[in-house]
């Protein structure tokens, strides 16, 4: 997907729009109008341009949406995404529209629909995380360095089963940790089977309840930054755990081209709590199922739920959170 680069502001100048949080438009030179734009905040960036208001296809593509406006006797298309992991990409996406409308000369409708081809295309072949495992893989790396901090960057490697598709996300001599990471303002945390809150043979399994929120233009880590920061704490370590780690980046998801893609920032938003799988925790499993029966149960071939965790558990600090792991001096 080409862009004359002469025509446009530079991806740099167009994110600092994005960073600066009031709404901002980019007008591109050239007829017919097209209007490159963020939203307050950068919760949405996206493209529009006047049509005949007719003619567009539906919109295969989830990342972004596709909607025509009406203002005055003018109608608009306007395609746009909140998915700041493409924003740098969307860009590009919306510079070529904008080059196959003024340039090219194109009909809206032709424009909009070849530039859509090429932006699926795109979106296959990065096959990017999605925010939900973007921030899955923040709280795991978060906790991977805690466990560093506490006892070594060997033995915390070792300890992270969650990519292999373990029972639990990490497994020490003494407990077994679910990390379970939520942008939301009270620890409300998906729970995908039946079995995640099961403790595996005697060993206690605790649910480590992480809430994050967006940095803003304050301090915080992106996703790239942290997994930066994890490979320079594993570099002084064997070859072994060092290459355990990148098998298990790898595992998650993470790809080194796409770290790019992976740069907004967050913050704890409280501290983290670690939340024992006890009587006193909202868990279903097979046991609290058993009333249903034996064929009843075996019939239940997925259960996932959402639970609440807040006021549940030991803050990070406390003396219960610390008998799990002491503080190393982990961010």
């Amino acid at each position: 997907m080409t862009t004359d680069q002469s025509r446009h502001l530079s991806w740099e100048r167009f994110e600092e729009l994005i960073d600066a949080g009031p709404p901002a438009v980019e007008v591109a030179k050239g007829e017919p109008r097209v209007e490159i734009f963020t939203d307050a905040g950068g919760a949405r960036i996206g493209v529009r341009t006047p049509t005949s208001g007719t003619g567009f296809p539906p919109n295969p593509l989830v990342e972004i949406d596709m909607r025509q406006l009406r203002s005055g006797n003018t109608h608009f298309i306007e395609i746009s995404t909140t998915n700041a992991a493409l924003y740098r990409d969307f860009y590009a996406f919306a510079c070529a529209i904008a080059d196959r409308l003024q340039v090219d000369g194109m009909p809206a409708e032709a424009a909009v629909d070849s530039a859509m081809e090429a932006w699926a295309a795109l979106l296959r072949r990065l096959a990017l995380l999605s925010d939900e495992q973007q921030i899955g893989l923040l709280g795991e790396l978060w906790w991977l360095r805690r466990l560093a901090a506490a006892l070594g960057w060997a033995t915390a490697v070792d300890a992270w089963k969650g990519p292999d598709a373990e029972e639990h996300d990490f497994s020490l001599v003494a407990a077994d940790i679910e990390v379970k990471t939520t942008l939301s303002d009270k620890r409300v945390h998906v729970i995908g089977s039946l079995t995640q809150l099961v403790p595996t043979g005697s060993r206690p399994l605790f649910v480590l309840s992480l809430q994050l929120t967006g940095a803003g233009a304050g301090p915080g880590e992106s996703l790239a930054d942290v997994v930066h920061a994890v490979r320079g704490g594993v570099m002084d370590e064997s070859e072994a755990a060092r290459r355990r780690l990148d098998q298990q980046l790898e595992h998650a998801g993470w790809r080194d081209e796409h770290a790019v893609h992976y740069r907004r920032q967050f913050v704890l938003r409280a501290p983290p709590s670690l939340v024992p799988v006890d009587d006193a925790c909202p868990a279903i499993t097979p046991g609290t199922l058993h009333h249903l029966g034996p064929d009843k149960l075996a019939r239940l071939v997925q259960v996932a739920y959402r639970v609440d965790l807040t006021g549940l558990g030991y803050e990070d600090g406390t003396p219960g959170f610390c008998a799990v792991v002491p503080i190393g001096g982990a961010s």
